[in-house]
């Protein structure tokens, strides 16, 4: 079965994702098809919008980017990016009490920082969200996680579609027609989230988290080299 069916299985029911002892090698393989396909297929989808829309494109030069020298620009987006998504979206997918405190911690205090309601130093928010996370701890019971363990497929589901809006926002709107476009700008971060979310199923934490920083590592080393 290849990744693709595999993901179409695992997105009609993620439940029946058991973790698999499977050599690394063999699984950064499959990981490198995956993303190269789907990074090329996205790109070729953007060009489309671009010669096809005006305001896709006027949307599209919006991109944020980190104006820091290469070394910090790869520090942020190659390491400390990726440990805060997964650690905020694909941690928890392994439901207990300790997991989910951490992920609901480290996305509150990543929300309140995109909605602009704090404006603190990353060190700052990196320790908010343990303060945070701690303090569901203390608060969250066993009832709460066998909820969430019996809606296990929807909490893979919010986490796979909150991932991929999260980019949403790397992009400035100016009309109601360009949030139209919303979809397609995010549709990259919602197959790499999807596979994500099923390769920390299958595969484990660190594995993802590996795939992760290499994705990053990748587009910004080719961006680099293009621009």
């Amino acid at each position: 079965m290849n990744i693709f069916s595999k993901l179409y299985w695992f997105l009609k029911n993620p439940k029946l994702i058991e973790k698999a002892k499977t050599p690394f090698f063999k699984t950064f393989k499959e990981f490198m098809f995956f993303d190269i396909v789907i990074t090329l297929g996205w790109a070729f989808l953007v060009t489309i919008l671009i010669l096809s829309f005006e305001q896709f494109e006027e949307v599209f030069k919006t991109k944020k980017a980190i104006n820091t020298s290469v070394a910090n620009k790869l520090f942020i987006t190659a390491l400390v990016a990726p440990l805060i998504e997964e650690t905020a979206y694909r941690l928890s997918l392994k439901i207990n009490r300790l997991n989910i405190s951490i992920s609901i911690g480290t996305q509150i205090i990543l929300y309140l920082f995109i909605f602009r309601v704090i404006n603190f130093p990353l060190h700052l928010r990196i320790i908010l969200m343990g303060g945070v996370s701690l303090i569901i701890y203390l608060v969250i019971n066993k009832t709460s996680v066998l909820y969430l363990k019996k809606k296990k497929r929807f909490f893979i589901y919010y986490n796979i579609i909150a991932f991929s809006l999260l980019h949403a926002f790397n992009f400035s709107f100016t009309s109601v027609l360009q949030y139209s476009f919303i979809p397609f700008l995010v549709s990259l971060q919602f197959c790499f989230g999807l596979y994500l979310s099923y390769a920390r199923l299958s595969y484990g934490f660190k594995n993802v988290l590996l795939f992760h920083v290499f994705h990053n590592l990748m587009i910004i080393l080719i961006s680099q080299i293009a621009f």
